[in-house]
């Protein structure tokens, strides 16, 4: 099989000083390792590993996270400490892991939940 994955991004802005838009459509990936994990952590302010679920322990390939709370900031951070994202009420990210990260997430207050898919490719 071919192109079982199919990546599509766009982003906006307007207002009264800047516009641009971003758009790619449809990148279609092959999906060689077959493995999919689909699950929601709850993340407190204490940095814990993002769970990757039974299926994504060791997965290399594509990662969506979406936090699903209307308050607070879930940030990923790196296990040596370095910021690599936020992502305030309702914000995604998608991106490709690469062997040998580890991920680990806390809010910056109380709790919320983020969606964590991975994508084997």
């Amino acid at each position: 099989m071919a192109n079982e994955i199919s990546v599509s991004v766009e982003l906006t802005l307007e207002n009264d000083e800047l516009a641009t838009s971003v758009s790619k459509s449809k990148v279609l990936i092959d999906q060689t390792n077959a493995v999919l994990s689909d699950n929601t952590q709850t993340v407190t302010t204490v940095e814990a590993p993002m769970e990757r679920g039974a299926n994504g322990g060791s997965i290399l390939g594509y990662c969506y996270l979406e936090h699903l709370g209307t308050s607070n900031t879930v940030e990923l951070n790196e296990s040596s400490g370095a910021s690599l994202l936020a992502l305030g009420p309702g914000e995604c990210a998608l991106f490709r892991f690469y062997s040998g990260a580890d991920p680990q997430v806390l809010t910056d207050a109380g709790t919320a939940s983020l969606r964590i898919v991975l994508l084997g490719d």
